[in-house]
């Protein structure tokens, strides 16, 4: 098994770009988007479902039937009884479990730190800002468009918090949850960047 370091974020706070230059600076796979291909992958449903449902708590099964979803022998079709949600994080769950057991990893949310907490080398971040910085960083260095983009980011995160919260039991954000919590507008990418990796030696 690998070493592992999961990073829960909220939007705008620069936590991709943080897991990347963490996980090219140590050698580490690193996983964001790169999980829903796998996961598609692994249970034969189209990538473009894990990406709609991504996530989610909440979802309507049987207008998955009508995107086409299903094959022949795949993981959803041999889930009965659970929502169509519960079966895409099981799927993501396993994907998340393999890829911390082929070798190190830097894992970007999808509450891999609940996913992995019976790994022994596993060190769980949350990087957050507060809301006029991560509006600033969406705006000049995503390019969003800065017109409502507050109110977006507050409904990005309120998804992400209902997610977390309903698959861990714990609280998304809350410094008990994780290892390590860091503001990102306060000390720069780079210095949360040198503090995980103090974290993880």
């Amino acid at each position: 098994m690998g070493k592992v370091i999961t990073l829960g974020r909220q939007f705008g706070s620069g936590g991709r770009e943080i897991g990347k230059i963490l996980a090219d600076e140590l050698g580490f796979a690193f996983y964001d988007k790169e999980l829903i291909n796998k996961a598609a992958e692994a249970s034969g449903i189209h990538r473009d479902f894990f990406e709609n449902n991504e996530e989610s708590v909440t979802g309507n099964f049987f207008h998955a039937l009508t995107l086409g979803i299903y094959r022949n022998n795949n993981r959803l079709a041999e889930m009965n009884d659970i929502s169509i949600n519960d079966k895409v994080f099981l799927i993501q769950s396993d994907v998340i479990k393999k890829a911390a057991e082929e070798g190190d990893a830097v894992i970007v949310g999808r509450c891999a730190d609940y996913v992995l907490r019976n790994h022994k080398d596993c060190h769980n971040v949350f990087i957050h800002s507060d809301i006029e910085e991560r509006v600033r960083r969406a705006t000049e260095e995503y390019g969003l468009d800065p017109d409502g983009l507050k109110e977006t980011i507050i409904k990005i995160d309120r998804k992400r918090s209902s997610y977390y919260n309903y698959y861990s039991g714990k609280k998304w954000g809350k410094a008990v949850s994780y290892h390590m919590t860091l503001d990102s507008g306060v000390l720069g990418i780079r210095k949360c960047v040198d503090l995980i990796k103090e974290l993880v030696k």
